[in-house]
């Protein structure tokens, strides 16, 4: 196990963590906090109980009896680590046979600023169910692939109408349906068997992570409805997702009021969650909701992830030159441009 301080993230052996979740929401906690401690290219963790009553509110006694239930388990084991001449007590957190890592900002454990730390705010929800989850989204989460969570796990599904066309664009309207998640999902599999009851149980769980802001819903526009459907754009509404993405749904929906123009039509805007125009080749595009933890570990996926948004600043500029064009009466499409990322380029009256 080894901690990255410079990249602020610290790596988690989830067979491990779910051993520690088996023996109750004060042990996988502190099992959590001590992991934060592990010192870069070691598996000796520093910190202690100090550490768990600082950043995860528990009272000193009862952090006491999770460290020593950890060890009992031999989920932690007492060693030494030195610096220079120097010799501190640790704890060495061995790895399974096999281990499969999970990636954590720091901040999940210490906070970013003067706010409670996440660690706290799931100890004050005091659900081991939430605290199993988070920590299954952060190990199953791809950014650079799904913008977030795999909406093959769970999604928000939306109803798609046409509003109008105009030349080879159509400008559809999405609205909010509620959210999914198939019976055989892995986010499931600690809730058992798929009843009505563990049904309940597991939105209840992800409303309370995102209720708690761990966690947010960021809309996506994709080929069509299916698993294996690729990103067409993200278009996420203030208050969630990037600015670029954000950016890009203001776009989107100012470019299709200037496409319809000053008729009648126009007024319908309103009355959808969200409007693009869609070039007529993508007759399937779909809106979802993908779930996406708020508190990101920087590693170098997270990294490319950030520059590959970037991608979507030709399609900003394609899209407003087409709203310029269909004000000024002209053809609808600029030059080619690089956004061939969403098969924009090249479409005209």
């Amino acid at each position: 196990m080894a901690t990255d301080k410079r990249g602020k993230f610290f790596q988690l052996d989830m067979n491990k963590f779910a051993k520690a979740c088996d023996l109750g929401l004060y042990p996988a906690i502190a099992y959590l906090t001590v992991a934060c401690g592990v010192q870069r290219g070691t598996d000796l963790s520093t910190w202690s109980v100090n550490a768990v009553e600082k950043w995860a509110g528990i009272g000193r006694p009862r952090a006491q009896r999770a460290m020593a239930e950890l060890k009992r388990q031999h989920m932690i084991v007492a060693a030494n680590y030195t610096v220079g001449r120097r010799t501190h007590k640790a704890w060495q957190l061995p790895a399974s046979k096999e281990p499969d890592w999970a990636y954590l900002p720091n901040t999940f454990i210490t906070s970013a600023t003067t706010e409670t730390a996440p660690i706290e705010r799931l100890r004050k929800l005091g659900s081991i169910e939430a605290i199993r989850m988070i920590i299954q989204i952060y190990h199953l989460q791809d950014l650079p692939a799904s913008g977030g969570l795999d909406w093959s796990y769970v999604h928000g599904d939306y109803d798609r109408e046409l509003i109008t066309e105009r030349g080879r664009f159509k400008i559809y309207g999405w609205n909010y349906k509620g959210l999914f998640a198939p019976a055989e999902s892995r986010l499931r599999n600690q809730f058992g068997r798929h009843t009505e009851l563990t049904n309940n149980r597991f939105f209840a769980t992800i409303t309370a992570l995102v209720d708690l802001g761990l966690v947010e819903w960021v809309r996506m526009l994709i080929e069509r409805q299916d698993p294996d459907a690729e990103i067409v754009f993200p278009c996420a509404d203030i208050g969630s997702g990037t600015e670029i993405e954000r950016e890009l749904y203001l776009t989107a929906h100012e470019t299709a009021e200037a496409l319809i123009g000053d008729n009648g039509q126009k007024y319908q805007l309103d009355s959808f969650d969200v409007v693009a125009p869609i070039p007529d080749d993508l007759p399937d595009v779909a809106a979802i909701n993908v779930l996406r933890t708020r508190y990101r570990a920087h590693t170098a996926r997270q990294f490319a992830w950030g520059a590959e948004l970037h991608k979507y600043d030709a399609l900003i500029d394609d899209l407003r030159e087409i709203a310029f064009r269909a004000e000024a009466g002209t053809a609808l499409m600029p030059k080619a441009q690089n956004s061939t990322n969403v098969q924009l380029q090249g479409y005209s009256k």
